[in-house]
């Protein structure tokens, strides 16, 4: 934007932590009130389709033994077991649910960080109030820029694997000459020293590619304030 960057800036998001952690918990209350939306609904699409035929057959019984005096459901390890077993399609359902509610969302809400560092002051809801608009109609446009940043997000869940590699590498058949102990330490540390590698060489990249595009989905709504270089 043409301004002098002065060590005071880097210490910004320290001075106003309380936004912060005040849009984090409202983002979090957002998305756990869709969840529990998507988990209702998940269970009435599953009960009332012929997926839940499996389930119904082992409860019915259990629902039919119980009495007016006692109405408690009282389930077995193995009857408990079969049922789980059964209501693996509603966790799919609720895994698909969870997408539709929850991705449209998620991006509608990526630019509350920069909405807040641009203007701290404006506290959480106005933030998270203004990425909205920022993104209305623009939520496909951040998504292909998530795609061109490919090798970012790779990178991460490499690394993101690499950290259970002692639990990963047994499961294909490799054996390591030392104990768990030290493969779990082992491999922490390479994660742990893959990551702050991955962060020093790209992320001030990533995140300037995504100031930028702040910037642009500002520019739509308003004018520049600031000096701009040619």
């Amino acid at each position: 934007r043409g301004y002098e960057a002065t060590p005071q800036v880097l210490t910004q998001g320290f001075r106003h932590w309380g936004a912060l952690i005040r849009v984090m918990l409202l983002q979090g209350i957002v998305y756990f009130l869709l969840g529990f939306a998507a988990t209702y609904l998940s269970s009435f699409i599953f009960l009332m389709t012929p997926f839940s035929a499996g389930f119904m057959e082992i409860m019915e019984p259990v629902i039919m033994n119980m009495t007016v005096m006692d109405n408690s459901l009282i389930l077995d390890e193995a009857t408990l077991m079969a049922a789980a077993e059964t209501m693996v399609p509603m966790l799919w359902i609720m895994l698909v649910l969870c997408l539709v509610l929850m991705v449209p969302v998620y991006f509608r809400f990526r630019m509350v960080t920069f909405c807040l560092a641009d203007n701290p002051r404006q506290g959480a809801l106005a933030a998270m109030a203004q990425s909205r608009r920022l993104l209305r109609g623009n939520c496909f446009a951040l998504f292909r820029l998530d795609l061109s940043l490919w090798w970012f997000y790779l990178a991460s869940l490499v690394i993101n694997l690499l950290c259970y590699g002692d639990v990963l590498l047994p499961m294909i058949g490799v054996s390591f000459p030392w104990s768990s102990t030290v493969s779990f330490y082992a491999f922490f540390i390479l994660s742990l020293a893959a990551q702050v590698a991955l962060n020093y060489f790209a992320m001030n990249r990533v995140y300037a590619v995504y100031a930028v595009a702040y910037d642009a989905l500002l520019d739509q709504q308003q004018p520049p304030k600031y000096p701009v270089q040619v």
